[in-house]
């Protein structure tokens, strides 16, 4: 058995995911989830993201597998400024991010001004046609102009 670091939690609640990095910086999301809800409503417990499924080492599904790689499969649309610097050679990411999560910044451009000042109106969205937004009673996010 080997232990390794967590050095990241992911998602959007209820759901908390972590991340360890492994050798050549590859961050993987383990298969294991923490629901942040009270008690009251069926959280605060650990669930298994594939628990109806064997998920054997040699399985993409398995948190070591390729499914599970963040730099791969999650970094590019849920992170903001993501620099994967992959190195084809070495199987090898030197990957760095502003924020690992999806922030202001992600779509609508540098806003450190409005950020500090509430009252200075943020800039323009710089080459974003559509934005995500979350609504009442959704589990995940949506386009803001579907239906």
């Amino acid at each position: 058995l080997q232990e390794f670091r967590v050095t990241h939690t992911i998602g959007v609640e209820p759901l908390q995911q972590y991340l360890v990095e492994l050798p050549n910086g590859h961050y993987q999301a383990l298969s294991v989830a923490w629901d942040t809800r009270p008690v009251q409503t069926g959280g605060q417990r650990w669930f298994h993201l594939y628990p109806d499924e064997q998920v054997d080492s040699d399985d993409p599904l398995h948190w070591t597998g390729t499914y599970q790689s963040w730099n791969t499969t999650c970094a590019e649309c849920h992170s903001t400024d993501l620099r994967k610097s992959y190195d084809s050679a070495g199987h090898a990411f030197d990957t760095t991010f502003a924020s690992i999560d999806v922030d202001c910044e992600a779509c609508h451009g540098p806003g450190s001004i409005h950020a500090n000042d509430p009252n200075v109106p943020p800039p323009a969205a710089t080459g974003v046609a559509r934005a995500w937004v979350f609504r009442d009673g959704a589990s995940i996010a949506s386009l803001a102009d579907d239906a």
